[in-house]
């Protein structure tokens, strides 16, 4: 009873969700304006080509940070979305894991506690398929990442957040082609925040320090120093 009492209440106190959009996408009115003009190009473009997933995908993930942001129509659109790709594509592991993501999404905007549960958990399930399906795909690795960091602790995900973006930085190693500074940035970013997270503060530091040694002029270096001095 108690451990069932303890979710509740973490759940109905969960109001933050995923730093997959914040951490990889500046919002500014100027994005944001572009983001709604490609809306609606797209989906002019999906009118003439339904079936077109590379279009629906880029669509998907729109609407998925609108939904991030708390826009309820976009969280509706976004499944709408990722279910189409997936009707059409059943392996798509980004489709699964942008989908599982979603799903975390939508567990925080549910106000039924056991609903919170079964959506979470089922975007668990999704985001742990995807990268079944596709170890080695960056942005399968990085959704699944950010967003089981996002995740209350009870969910037990941090510690898989660590391992997603460790395998990130030894794939970075044998593909470099594949990572640029920004993307390492967060990546070392993240990592710290998921020892921080697990209460290893040695590990938590030397991950941000290494973000200000890559990218010193980048914003998630004025973050990792923000957090040193924390």
């Amino acid at each position: 009873m108690n451990n069932r009492l303890n979710t509740v209440v973490s759940l109905l106190t969960w109001t933050a969700i995923m730093a997959v959009c914040s951490t990889m996408v500046v919002f500014t009115p100027a994005t944001l304006a572009a983001d709604a003009a490609r809306t609606q190009e797209l989906e002019a473009q999906l009118k003439e080509n339904p079936k077109d997933t590379k279009l629906l995908m880029e669509l998907g993930i729109i609407y998925h940070s609108k939904a991030l942001e708390g826009d309820k129509h976009a969280l509706q659109r976004a499944e709408q979305v990722f279910k189409e790709v997936l009707k059409i594509e059943p392996d798509n592991a980004e489709a699964h894991a942008w989908y599982g993501s979603l799903l975390t999404i939508k567990g925080r905007e549910d106000w039924f506690p056991l609903a919170k549960l079964f959506y979470v958990n089922q975007g668990i399930q999704e985001m742990d398929r995807a990268v079944e399906l596709a170890p080695d795909a960056v942005m399968v690795r990085l959704v699944r990442a950010h967003t089981s960091l996002a995740l209350p602790y009870m969910f037990g995900r941090t510690k898989v957040a660590i391992k997603d973006f460790e395998y990130l930085i030894t794939l970075s190693q044998d593909r470099p082609e594949q990572f640029n500074v920004d993307t390492l940035a967060q990546i070392y970013l993240g990592l710290g925040k998921a020892y921080a997270k697990e209460g290893d503060k040695n590990k938590a530091r030397e991950n941000w320090q290494k973000v200000i040694e890559l990218a010193p002029e980048s914003r998630e270096a004025l973050e990792a120093k923000s957090l040193l001095e924390g």
